[in-house]
């Protein structure tokens, strides 16, 4: 088994996309997930992990969870791939330009609280099966220190 290479976050934004470009068919659709052993985001194209990273930025993003393997999470209590973002890369600085005016959504899935992913709220009366998401044209994607994953996504369906 190869050894896929990690790009982490530096403080060139620039570079880092170039990195990640580097390792992919930047004009094909990518699909990253949350990778809960490495605590980071995997990247898969044409049905393969290709690299790793803590932070990507995609357009034209498919939302997707297979609903068979998010049961087996619930029927195993154990974390699976079974949820992930479909898209294209993209320069984080075009989604910058784009972005100075509407508003970004926080977007979240939790395999035990909704079957799609959904638009997050702080809300205790907050129900995410009324606000699910399918679609959007930009998602800012970054591990946080604590391993969670925070999604941005601008102009939802």
């Amino acid at each position: 088994m190869t050894v896929k290479p990690m790009v982490k976050l530096s403080e060139n934004a620039k570079q880092h996309f170039i990195e990640i470009c580097s390792h992919i068919a930047v004009d094909k659709p990518i699909e990253v997930y949350k990778n809960v052993t490495r605590k980071c985001l995997s990247i898969r194209q044409g049905g393969r992990v290709v690299l790793h990273t803590d932070y990507i930025c995609l357009k034209n993003v498919v939302y997707k969870v297979s609903q068979v393997g998010r049961e087996r999470v619930i029927r195993e209590q154990k974390k699976n791939v079974h949820a992930f973002t479909r898209g294209l890369i993209v320069d984080p600085q075009t989604i910058n330009e784009a972005g100075h005016g509407p508003v970004w959504s926080n977007i979240s899935y939790d395999p035990y609280v909704s079957t799609q992913f959904h638009i997050s709220k702080y809300d205790a009366e907050f129900n995410p099966h009324q606000s699910y998401i399918k679609r959007s044209k930009f998602a800012d994607m970054m591990v946080m220190s604590s391993g969670s994953v925070s999604i941005l996504a601008w102009e939802c369906e």
